[in-house]
């Protein structure tokens, strides 16, 4: 009984794989219109549905591994998928840049705050031995901890999700997307 569940828990989980070891993420298409969003400038990008399905499937995926995108559509024509291949790098290269700003955003206000924290731990060991009260030099002893608790925080733990975040924008950019009309 228990190999049985650990075979269907494994076959549950097991990886979509190709022939090369890469991941492969499904997608169905069924209205044309509804894929490239309709508010795109100059370079068309995919709708907030179509992101939002890719996000979903990329969170299976380990964030450095390859990963290949099979399109099934029966309305899709061959001169348009160009442009849908396109418009998927587009959105996921915007999502890239965002993320690297975010990145050093994220980079400057962890600085910041370590710096802050760092000038508030100084100024209350100078108040001690200048023999202001304890309560001034308690608060400021926290104020500073805060500082650079926060400073910490976002640096490792933020960071990291950025980090991932970007990982998994680089693997939708560099997929290989392999279009299907057979749908049926």
């Amino acid at each position: 009984m228990k190999k049985e569940i650990s075979k269907k828990i494994s076959e549950l989980i097991e990886p979509n794989l190709d022939d090369k070891g890469r991941f492969i993420i499904d997608m169905m298409i069924l209205d044309d219109d509804s894929f490239i969003s309709p508010f795109c400038g100059g370079s068309p990008i995919i709708s907030s549905d179509a992101a939002t399905y890719l996000d979903n499937s990329i969170k299976t995926v380990p964030p450095k591994a390859q990963v290949v995108l099979h399109i099934s559509s029966e309305v899709i024509t061959k001169d348009k998928e160009e442009i849908h291949v396109q418009s998927i790098r587009n959105y996921y290269r915007n999502e890239q840049k965002q993320l690297i700003r975010e990145l050093l955003s994220n980079k400057l206000a962890s600085l910041t705050m370590f710096i802050v924290g760092i000038i508030v731990i100084a100024i209350m060991i100078v108040f001690s031995f200048l023999g202001f009260g304890e309560i001034w030099i308690t608060v400021l002893e926290i104020i500073g901890w805060v500082f650079v608790w926060e400073a910490v925080d976002k640096f490792v733990f933020e960071r990291n999700k950025l980090k991932k975040d970007l990982l998994r924008a680089n693997q939708l950019i560099n997929a290989e997307v392999v279009f299907k009309q057979n749908m049926k």
